[in-house]
């Protein structure tokens, strides 16, 4: 069947869509075959970008209402785009999964709950494409006790596990986490959390770097031209993040 995949992540960049098909293996039914059909990247506009990042730290129900249902409209018209870039109707696609816009992430501490609350209206989606969408990923781990973040072990299991080797699998999103992989069959159970933040540091230090003229280091260009200064590295890993014993997770928050 054909799926699609929606993400906006806390680097607040733009909105990815990825396009798969997925098939049982006879040979690996713990492990369904995959293809990347298509990926595409649709950026947010300099306004969106802002919008979003105003809304989301000082915006009150009303604006985050609002702002709810128009990424709900801007997803939908990223994944139109992509279906008739591809020549597929709506029809063909079996479910849309929608992760959203992480309006906030707060990891549990002790004995208390934490939360993560995603916005980009998963209604408007199903309206607009007449596809079944699933959303809403974090909640039940959060119910369950956990962090509700990263949220990508369970995928990795079933796309990436080798029957070869264990494998550990960094994912550098606007916060990084990594997933360890026990060998297929091996008993073991996965571990995974966040190693701190990624893309969202990044992008916000080359903004600064550059005066606004750049939003992100496309190909690590600035990155790749400078030095590292070991005693700000060192302050900054003398963050008590570091300190936490997994699980743990972490956000722009």
């Amino acid at each position: 069947m054909k799926v699609l995949g929606l993400m906006s992540g806390t680097s607040m960049d733009g909105v990815d869509v990825a396009l798969l098909d997925v098939a049982k293996a006879p040979d690996r039914p713990a492990s369904p075959s995959w293809e990347l059909l298509a990926f595409k990247t649709h950026p947010f506009a300099s306004a969106e970008r802002e919008r979003i990042l105003e809304v989301l730290s000082s915006g009150g129900v009303r604006e985050v209402a609002l702002l709810h249902t128009h990424l709900g409209d801007l997803f939908a018209e990223a994944i139109l785009s992509v279906l008739e870039e591809e020549g597929l109707s709506p029809e063909a696609i079996s479910a849309i999964g929608s992760h959203g816009q992480t309006a906030w992430h707060e990891p549990p501490v002790g004995e208390e709950r934490g939360t993560s609350f995603q916005i980009g209206c998963p209604a408007t989606l199903a309206e607009r494409t007449g596809t079944g969408v699933v959303s809403d990923f974090r909640s039940r781990d959060l119910a369950a006790g956990g962090h509700g973040a990263p949220l990508v072990p369970w995928a990795d299991r079933v796309f990436f596990s080798s029957p070869a080797a264990s494998r550990a699998i960094q994912n550098l999103g606007g916060m990084a986490n990594v997933t360890w992989l026990p060998r297929e069959g091996d008993p073991s159970p996965i571990l995974a959390f966040d190693t701190g933040p990624g893309v969202a540091l990044l992008d916000g230090s080359a903004e600064m770097a550059t005066h606004g003229k750049l939003t992100f280091d496309e190909d690590g260009k600035l990155a790749e031209s400078g030095t590292v200064l070991a005693p700000v590295l060192d302050r900054l890993l003398t963050h008590p993040f570091f300190c936490q014993v997994p699980p743990r997770s972490t956000g722009r928050e």
